[in-house]
């Protein structure tokens, strides 16, 4: 049995194999070569407001304001089962909701309307093609589900003023 506070025996087991150590690093560098590399992959979507009338510029002003204040509910609903289900099935992907959320990062950068969607994989084209899947299922949940147009309203048509004859009066 070897002396000492252990290190000897760490040494003399390094220096039989050829392994030169630093302490402690060789084992998470060995550690890390075996590890399967990931790799990512970023989709970004730009949250545009919706402006009910003509394009005045204060209605320009307002649904951006109101896009802006529904970013950060969006980014939360990129990671729920309604948003990811939906790519799980398009990707014929072997995992969970939870799972499938805890490979994907989810952010809307400070004072902008845009959602980055980054996804890590093994592969670079499964981290794209998830990323691009949960943004693409993302604007469909908001536009069909969360956000859907309204129904275009009826006008009534104008019905001409008439007098007690019933005989139209011209305008």
């Amino acid at each position: 049995m070897l002396g000492g506070d252990g290190r000897q025996a760490v040494d003399v087991l390094a220096d039989e194999i050829g392994v030169v150590h630093d302490n402690g690093l060789v084992g998470g560098a060995l550690a890390q070569q075996w590890e399967e590399p990931l790799y990512s992959a970023t989709s970004r979507e730009y949250v545009e407001g919706r402006s009910t009338g003509a394009a005045d510029i204060n209605d320009t002003v307002q649904a951006s304001g109101l896009a802006a204040g529904r970013v950060p509910s969006y980014v939360l609903v990129a990671t729920t089962g309604l948003v990811l289900q939906p790519v799980i099935d398009e990707l014929s992907l072997n995992l969970s909701v939870d799972q499938l959320a805890e490979q994907l990062r989810v952010v809307s950068p400070p004072d902008t309307v845009i959602i980055e969607i980054t996804a890590t994989a093994a592969t670079p084209t499964l981290a794209r093609d998830i990323a691009n899947a949960v943004s693409s299922s993302l604007r469909q949940v908001v536009t069909e589900q969360l956000e859907p147009e309204p129904e275009p309203v009826a006008t009534p048509t104008p019905l001409p003023t008439v007098d007690a004859n019933g005989t139209p009066i011209p305008e």
